[in-house]
């Protein structure tokens, strides 16, 4: 993220292989973001110019989300693990998770829920209008070939 001309030639690439940069998410953590530079940000703001999402990566764990939430094109946030695990048994991480989910919903942002390993963790996510979930309850880590594999072996509906 430190190369000026980081964009650009990813610009280029996408042009060369006809892909539509709203095909493609960049997820950045906060505290990649703690310290950026003049050239990082330039390289987001053409990113987002191109079409293509910024989502901040384990949002809550670091010391400055809420600024970049105003000053950075962001399409949605990501909950981190951390407050997924403890969802069920801590009132603090529930109250965490719910205003974190309500204020993305207020900025029209979209959200995921990293690390969902329950069906009570997607059920209380559900209810808080969390909608898109990661984690081994969802799907495990595969490799390419074996997800290819399993898409070509479903019906189309």
């Amino acid at each position: 993220m430190q190369d000026p001309e980081l964009s650009s030639r990813f610009g280029h690439w996408l042009a060369g292989r006809q892909i539509d940069g709203s095909q493609i998410h960049i997820e950045i953590t906060e505290s990649t973001l703690l310290n950026s530079n003049s050239t990082m940000l330039d390289n987001l703001d053409r990113f987002t110019r191109d079409g293509i999402a910024l989502w901040l990566d384990d949002f809550g764990t670091g010391y400055s989300g809420l600024r970049h939430l105003r000053e950075l094109p962001v399409a949605g946030l990501k909950i981190d693990k951390s407050f997924v695990d403890r969802l069920e048994s801590d009132l603090d991480d529930f109250r965490i998770v719910s205003a974190i989910t309500a204020m993305a919903c207020s900025l029209g942002l979209k959200i995921v829920a990293e690390g969902v390993e329950t069906e009570a963790q997607m059920q209380m996510l559900s209810q808080l209008g969390c909608t898109t979930l990661q984690g081994y309850l969802i799907g495990r880590p595969a490799p390419l070939d074996s997800l290819q594999q399993t898409w070509a072996s479903q019906p189309i509906s």
